[in-house]
């Protein structure tokens, strides 16, 4: 999945992705949490270095376990302002898009459904072949007695 940035400034930014799960808080509130969920989603990279006035596309590879409970989950994929130089502090802000992600219950195994299939096929293959010695039987006598 990609995901375009567009830096609308007159300074380079360099931003760092991150994942985080959206979860219900109390009343109406929306509470922003890492956890074990967040590792379904994936940066393609630690950084993303934008120049004044330019746009960046970013990718994250999204991919559930295999055993992950069906149902809806929620996340912000958030790009954090980074810090070049270690120890100064950062008051600009950041930026999320919120991703929908739902997790559908997996197929069916595929030797399981085609048993009833097989079954009524070897019925109707048992029916058209008793149909058919009953009709040779029928046409035999009759030939048998009229000769």
């Amino acid at each position: 999945m990609k995901v375009s940035v567009i830096n609308q400034g007159s300074n380079r930014l360099l931003l760092q992705p991150s994942v985080l799960e959206v979860l219900s808080g109390e009343g109406d509130s929306t509470v922003l949490k890492r956890s074990e969920r967040c590792l379904w989603v994936e940066p393609e990279s630690d950084e993303l270095s934008l120049e004044p006035n330019s746009r960046g596309d970013f990718s994250f590879r999204v991919q559930p376990p295999p055993a992950s409970p069906t149902g809806g989950y929620r996340f912000a994929l958030a790009f954090i302002p980074k810090q070049e130089k270690p120890g100064g502090i950062a008051f600009t802000g950041g930026l999320a898009v919120l991703l929908e992600l739902e997790v559908l219950p997996p197929p069916p195994a595929p030797g399981g459904p085609i048993f009833p299939y097989v079954l009524l096929a070897t019925c109707s293959a048992l029916v058209l072949a008793t149909a058919i010695l009953v009709i040779w039987r029928i046409k035999r006598r009759a030939k048998g007695t009229v000769g």
